[in-house]
């Protein structure tokens, strides 16, 4: 008897059977892609309308806004092969609405078991309220935030988060370019924040090292020294900031004679002893110029070069000061997209201090700071000159930061100085990290003595640098400021969740995102409860 016949027929439905199987599996990501991504256009559509549900082209803007969620750079309408439907918008009562639509999705290899497609339905029925807002959004755009951002979605970990922003204020504008009441500052922040060189007045430089020059500063400051750095107290007299200047380390760290280095990581002298060493950040000061030969042969400036930065911002006063300014509180949607679109990553920022974005928020949003910051809001009308009092009725301060990462008070880049060829010093004796928001360490021991960094650790330093986060958090939502605090971590290591929830205004305002796709649903959350709207479907 002939049994290839009956062998080709099992091969072939074993064969359909895998594929299938295959397929499913395909299948069944495909179709959670599409459910995850309808359901957030449908909330945004929904929260959209109940932002403008007396308005004329309530139904326009919300259509708009979800539709964006499905438009592809060609201008035609779908995703991953899905064919989704227009949305249905449904009146309920005088302070409420639904949105529905649905999403049918092909099969692919699982077609081969069944032919049929999947059809899945989302609706949201959104209830309204009211009150105003005055909104600080504060983003980490540490070097970090370049790393692409997974999970199929193109661009950056920054793109990101923008996009996730924006479909907040989309609800909170609700296609507006203002929006009654309704106020948001940007605050970006790495290692220090960025003011803006326009706003000078706020800075002290009194007493400010050789080098030092108004002209060449790029707008970072330190945190603000005298126990300001949990305070909202006006930038005037002992509160005024510290201009962020990363002094000149050419020739002043020592000699290889001294004991601080190496010869072989030495600048060249008449004998081995008066060989200099390399500094952290070896620029012209009175004691001379290094040459680009020997800049090329300091680790740590050779480093940031390897890693694409350019000369000028590889060393210099304002090496690794955060290039992105503040942008304060302003009526006009357009000014904040602007701002969010200017925010870059660099490509090495040198470490993390969260608290100063947190520092930043509360300067926006603080009515002691009146008058301080250029006004961005001349020419719209009726705008109420910025910050509003504290609990001014019907009115809220909130801020909602992203951050990816944890305070980290990094050394050096290359070995610690003295150690071998690559060592970097900075300075002429003991053991220092990179200059940061709170300058040096030894700036840092003598602004908190009972609470030294000591001995000299990134782990130490890392751990005081929480403490900072911790009072600046605390400080804003006392009794009086009475700010909420809304957190989102962005892929966070889970040894710091607990701090980052801890700063929320109660636990329900931490939301994590453990994957860039979910920060569209994670910030359509916030736009909710900043809406005052509620989902109640």
């Amino acid at each position: 008897m002939d049994k290839r016949g009956t062998t080709a027929a099992l091969t072939a439905m074993m064969m359909a059977t895998l594929i299938g199987a295959a397929g499913l599996a395909v299948d069944s990501t495909r179709i959670w892609l599409v459910e995850t991504r309808l359901r957030t256009a449908v909330d945004a559509a929904a929260l959209t309308a109940a932002r403008r549900m007396t308005d004329p082209s309530r139904d326009a803007q919300a259509t708009s806004v979800f539709w964006s969620h499905f438009t592809q750079l060609d201008g035609s309408r779908g995703y991953l092969g899905a064919t989704i439907s227009e949305p249905t918008i449904t009146p309920g009562d005088a302070a409420s609405l639904s949105v529905s639509a649905s999403a049918t999705i092909g099969t692919t290899l699982f077609g081969v078991l069944s032919e049929s497609n999947v059809v899945r339905i989302e609706r949201a029925t959104v209830q309204r309220g009211g009150s105003g807002i005055e909104l600080a959004l504060v983003v980490d755009h540490t070097s970090s935030m370049r790393e692409a951002a997974g999970n199929g979605m193109g661009g950056t970990k920054l793109d990101a988060a923008r996009a996730a922003i924006h479909t907040m204020l989309d609800v909170l504008y609700g296609g507006r370019d203002t929006q009654q009441n309704l106020f948001v500052s940007v605050v970006p922040f790495a290692r220090t924040i960025n003011i803006g060189t326009g706003n000078s007045a706020m800075l002290d430089t009194s007493g400010m090292p050789s080098g030092w020059d108004l002209g060449n500063w790029s707008g970072c400051v330190e945190a603000r020294r005298n126990g300001h750095d949990t305070t909202d107290a006006a930038p005037t007299g002992a509160a005024r900031f510290r201009p962020y200047f990363w002094e000149s380390t050419y020739r002043k760290v020592g000699t290889v004679g001294s004991g601080r280095c190496v010869s072989t990581n030495a600048y060249s002298g008449s004998n081995n002893n008066n060989r200099f060493c390399h500094g952290d950040n070896d620029w012209p000061n009175t004691n001379g110029a290094p040459t680009q030969s020997q800049l090329n042969g300091n680790y740590m400036y050779d480093y940031l070069r390897d890693q694409g930065m350019p000369h000028a911002e590889a060393v210099g006063p304002n090496l690794l000061c955060a290039m992105s300014p503040i942008q304060p509180l302003t009526a006009s949607r357009t000014a904040v997209n602007t701002a969010l679109s200017r925010i870059l990553a660099p490509i090495k920022s040198g470490g993390t201090t969260t608290a100063v974005g947190l520092q930043g928020a509360w300067y926006t949003l603080s009515p002691n700071w009146q008058g301080y910051w250029q006004d961005p809001n001349s020419g719209i009308p009726n705008t109420p000159t910025l910050p509003l009092p504290y609990n001014t009725p019907n009115m809220r301060k909130v801020v909602v930061i992203l951050t990816d990462g944890d305070n980290n008070w990094q050394d050096p880049y290359g070995a610690s100085c003295g150690s071998s060829s690559r060592g970097v010093c900075s300075t002429a004796s003991g053991t220092e990290l990179n200059y940061n928001a709170y300058g040096h360490v030894s700036d840092y021991n003598a602004m908190f003595p009972s609470a030294r960094i000591s001995p000299v650790t990134q782990s130490n330093a890392d751990t005081r640098l929480d403490q900072r986060f911790t009072a600046v958090c605390n400080a804003m939502k006392a009794p009086g400021v009475n700010i909420t605090v809304y957190v989102i971590g962005f892929q966070v290591n889970s040894a710091h969740r607990t701090m980052l929830r801890n700063c929320a205004t109660t636990p329900d305002h931490y939301l994590e995102s453990p994957t860039a796709s979910q920060l569209q649903t994670v910030f359509t959350q916030v736009a909710a409860q900043l809406a005052s709207v509620r989902m109640t479907d």
